[in-house]
């Protein structure tokens, strides 16, 4: 496998979809995308995760603000 890149995107959010997407069709560069989840798109898609009090928050991440 070559492992040489133009860019490397960190992250598989609308923004570094966005991102690597323009700098591929549009530069013609060779674009490398990483994600650490299994699903490529961020909080384009909706997902539940448990709080550890029992309860399950889906898609964005709770607000710290209170």
């Amino acid at each position: 496998m070559d492992a040489d890149f133009d860019a490397v995107v960190i992250g598989s959010g609308i923004g570094g979809l966005a991102s690597a997407a323009v700098l591929a069709k549009l530069g013609g560069w060779k674009v490398l995308v990483l994600e650490r989840h299994w699903r490529l798109g961020g909080f384009t898609h909706t997902f539940q995760r448990p709080t550890g009090d029992g309860r399950k928050w889906s898609g964005r991440r709770p607000s710290l603000r209170r």
